[in-house]
């Protein structure tokens, strides 16, 4: 298997104090074909104890190899069909047809340094990440309701009966629905001599939902 790359970056000063930084990369992927990934920028810092920052960018993620071929990982379970509970073998699969998943990220922050107190580092990160085709794999209780209750065919076929009685529920990897996930990252940080060295502390806390 093979991954060929080839990527450009740029960081352009625009005016003093503002600078646009952007990049572009092409991916094959032997496995999930090409993509093409991005990011756009700009960091601003109209004072010395202030910077601002913009980021917006498209990434992706494509499968690994168990998630693309692995041939089934056995266990046995049970699951609810039509008011009966049956115990069968369920089987998780590799799919060759998933597709890297992708991003949309928003990041939008402020660092401060403020000169009246050296050392001290503070910032705050907003982000926006709008995921899509997440790679994964639908419970054996969501493919039997799929196929018994909304009659979805693709997985009536993994459900399969020997002499009328349950065997195995295949479940395979697949690019599911999207995400949306929003927060803040705050990160506070301290340096300072110690001795013949320097100390430093530094604290982060994260927000998100």
């Amino acid at each position: 298997y093979d991954v060929a790359e080839a990527y450009i970056e740029t960081v352009v000063p625009v005016f003093d104090g503002f600078e646009f930084n952007g990049a572009v990369r092409y991916t094959d992927y032997s496995t999930s074909g090409n993509v093409t990934t991005w990011k756009a920028g700009f960091v601003y810092a109209p004072i010395e104890d202030a910077t601002f920052r913009v980021t917006r960018s498209r990434d992706i993620r494509a499968a690994n190899m168990g998630e693309l071929y692995d041939a089934g990982t056995a266990r046995t379970n049970a699951v609810n069909i039509q008011g009966q509970s049956l115990a069968f073998v369920q089987n998780l699969q590799g799919n060759p047809s998933v597709a890297p998943e992708e991003a949309d990220t928003l990041g939008v922050g402020v660092v401060l340094r403020p000169r009246f107190a050296p050392g001290l580092t503070m910032s705050a990160d907003y982000y926006e990440i709008d995921l899509q085709g997440i790679i994964g794999f639908l419970g054996a209780q969501t493919v039997a309701n799929y196929c018994y209750e909304e009659n979805v065919q693709r997985y009536c076929n993994d459900i399969h009966f020997v002499d009328g009685v349950l065997s195995t529920i295949d479940l395979r990897y697949e690019n599911l629905d999207r995400q949306i996930i929003k927060g803040i990252d705050y990160e506070i940080g301290y340096g300072h001599a110690l001795g013949r060295g320097q100390a430093s502390y530094r604290a982060l806390i994260t927000n998100n939902r």
